[in-house]
């Protein structure tokens, strides 16, 4: 384990040591290991490849190839990865699940279903494979089985956020608003901050013809760090129904710049890291 400050020369240092000794047994392991410390995350698949070509069934090296593609949103080269990684070591669950994601990303539910069903064999109570099969689930409209999944997670971790929203996601999939509200809310009770949680609840006062109230939750969520396409869609759209079509416009305007996530939640991020990673856009 290297101090902040100390990465870089140590892998300079061992780059000197591979000069000398190029078959030294997991010295491309070690630089590729602290390049993805330092965010280098291709110059780290480089190598892994090289300790891959001394060791080609080596478990930690294929994951970490299709994990590093996958962290730079190169999803096929991933896909190939992972496909890699279980072809050698079918058990592999956190493989099958990243897989899953992949597939779920790609809106192919079946795959990702199948996937997530293999892993939880290994994990039968990770709440976050859990979770993602009932959104998988939810997608090929079987919404019972995916509460039944998302209930198992609630007995595992009564306070988890993301199986509460998950829940309130689902039944609002179903119009069953009471239920909806009353996930949503518990979100927002125990994290008042939570912008996807403000956009759900707004999204069901819209629903409800409430547009006054869906006006406040959505600006709220703005005002939280919301950015993405939805929430000023929906935004512009309870202006229009107010009669403000010069707000209502300029928020769909706005709009149109704006990323676009999926429901999914959660997924290969939380979704307050997403708000994050765009909150800098304008």
């Amino acid at each position: 384990m290297y101090l902040r400050g100390e990465v870089l020369p140590a892998i300079d240092e061992m780059k000197l040591e591979l000069q000398y000794n190029p078959h030294s047994y997991g010295t491309n392991l070690s630089i590729a290991k602290c390049l993805i410390t330092e965010g280098k995350l291709q110059e780290a698949i480089h190598y892994f490849v090289a300790h891959l070509q001394h060791y080609p069934t080596h478990e930690e090296t294929l994951y970490q190839i299709a994990s590093c593609n996958h962290k730079m949103g190169l999803l096929k080269e991933a896909e190939m990865g992972y496909q890699a990684l279980l072809y050698h070591h079918p058990n592999h669950a956190e493989g099958l699940f990243q897989l899953g994601l992949i597939y779920q990303q790609n809106k192919d539910y079946e795959k990702a279903k199948q996937h997530y069903e293999i892993a939880l064999q290994y994990q039968p109570q990770n709440i976050l494979l859990l979770n993602n099969l009932s959104v998988a689930l939810r997608n090929l409209g079987d919404h019972e089985a995916a509460i039944q999944k998302l209930q198992e997670c609630l007995k595992l971790d009564p306070k988890s956020t993301e199986t509460i929203l998950n829940l309130g996601v689902t039944y609002l999939d179903i119009n069953n608003i009471d239920q909806a509200s009353y996930y949503i809310d518990q979100v927002l009770v125990t994290n008042p901050d939570h912008t996807y949680g403000w956009f759900k609840k707004g999204e069901i006062l819209f629903r409800g013809e409430k547009f006054e109230e869906a006006v406040e939750c959505f600006s709220t969520g703005i005002e939280k760090g919301a950015k993405f396409r939805e929430i000023f869609e929906l935004l512009g759209k309870s202006y229009l129904r107010l009669g403000d079509d010069e707000e209502g416009n300029q928020c769909l305007k706005e709009a149109q710049k704006l990323p676009s996530v999926v429901e999914d939640v959660p997924t290969l991020f939380d979704f307050e890291t997403f708000v994050k990673q765009i909150k800098h856009m304008d």
